[in-house]
C-alpha cells in the first residue's frame, strides 16, 4: 500500500510540474499522500518489532535467530546511511558557501 501511495505521489508530482497552477493545487494532496505512506510504513515496522519482541520473550523457536538477523540488517543499513548523509550535508554546505562567498579585493 505504501508503494502504491508513493507511485501515485510521483505521478501527481509529474503532472504538477507542468505548470505552477497545477503545483499549487496538488502540493497539499502530494504532501498528505506522502505522510500517509510514511505512517503506513512506520505502522508496519512497529508492529513487526512488537511481534518480534513478544516472540523473543515467549521463547518461540527461531525468535533469537530472527532478532539477530534484524540487528544485522539494521547495522548493515545504518552505517552506509550515516556515511551518505554526512557526505551530502558536507557537500551541500560547501556548495552553498562557495555560491555566496564573495571575495572582495
Amino acid at each position: 500500500m505504501a508503494l502504491a501511495l508513493g507511485v501515485f505521489s510521483l505521478v501527481l508530482l509529474g503532472q504538477s510540474a507542468q505548470s505552477s497552477v497545477e503545483f499549487g493545487r496538488l502540493h497539499t494532496v502530494i504532501l498528505f499522500i506522502d505522510i500517509g505512506a510514511a505512517v503506513v510504513l512506520l505502522t508496519l515496522i512497529i508492529s513487526n518489532l512488537v511481534r518480534l519482541l513478544r516472540d523473543y520473550q515467549q521463547n518461540f523457536p527461531g525468535a533469537r535467530l530472527r532478532g539477530r538477523m534484524v540487528m544485522a540488517f539494521v547495522s548493515l543499513t545504518v552505517a552506509p546511511l550515516v556515511l551518505v548523509f554526512l557526505f551530502a550535508v558536507q557537500f551541500l554546505n560547501r556548495g552553498i558557501d562557495s555560491w555566496f562567498d564573495v571575495q572582495v579585493e
